[in-house]
């Protein structure tokens, strides 16, 4: 199953390291977004899986979604077909406008899925992606979750739960910007740094171009391979990670 609304997701493809990172005996796992790869190990049925996010247009949609899944699509397709979405700036007034939370949410989607995935309030319409949302709004499968829960939390609250691991995805580390990867300007690189030095079962992909010497030298990693596997040599991507 695929997520209803794109974000960057550069995990999906590393999911086969990930998963062997996880311990046997964890039952939750924690996010801080909502994309591909958490609802793929969602459907394992093996875990209660708990995202979290900064941005609280991103919870605002999943909370709606996540009670009348059918409402917010039935929403979606009739503003998709009355509304010239080539004046893409017309949807997000409408958003700010609407109170019901089904509506905002239909909004958000058509926003995400007719633009170019940036910023959904600051974004392009792109006239490829828009083309494709007629066919997915029909086709998309709903589901009602039961172990399946998103929060409007900053990523600190995740790391480091009784029997969850959590997994972190961030472009690049830089000590001094905050963090670009989830939107979340509640603390630093080097505010998580110090967090995950305390803290244990957790992984975070990044970007080799920015590495700095402490994460290299206090935490285990592996390099990733362009096919999402582990490799032996220095690539541009790196998967850190601590367990019990």
């Amino acid at each position: 199953m695929r997520s209803p609304i794109i974000l960057h997701d550069t995990l999906y493809k590393y999911r086969y390291v990930i998963r062997s990172l996880i311990p046997k005996k964890i039952k939750n796992l924690r996010f801080p977004a909502v994309r591909d790869l958490e609802l793929e190990l969602y459907l394992l049925d093996k875990y209660n899986v708990l995202c979290s996010t900064y941005d609280y247009r991103i919870y605002d949609f999943w909370r709606a979604y996540c009670t009348s899944p059918l409402d917010v699509f039935s929403f979606a397709k009739k503003f998709f077909s009355t509304i010239d979405l080539t004046n893409y700036n017309i949807l997000s007034e409408f958003y700010y406008k609407e109170a019901d939370e089904n509506v905002r949410a239909a909004l958000f989607l058509l926003m995400n899925r007719c633009g170019s995935h940036v910023n959904f309030f600051k974004d392009s319409f792109n006239l490829q992606e828009a083309s494709d949302v007629e066919a997915f709004l029909g086709g998309h499968k709903h589901f009602l979750p039961n172990n399946f829960f998103v929060s409007h939390e900053p990523i600190s609250t995740q790391i480091g739960r009784p029997m969850s691991f959590t997994v972190i995805d961030l472009p690049q580390l830089n000590f001094e910007n905050h963090i670009p990867g989830v939107m979340d300007t509640s603390f630093s690189s080097k505010n998580l740094y110090g967090l995950l030095c305390e803290r244990s079962n957790w992984c975070l992909k990044t970007d080799m171009s920015r590495i700095i010497q402490p994460w290299l030298d206090k935490f285990d990693f592996y390099y990733l391979a362009s096919d999402g596997r582990r490799s032996l040599s220095d690539t541009n991507k790196i998967l850190f990670f601590k367990t019990n």
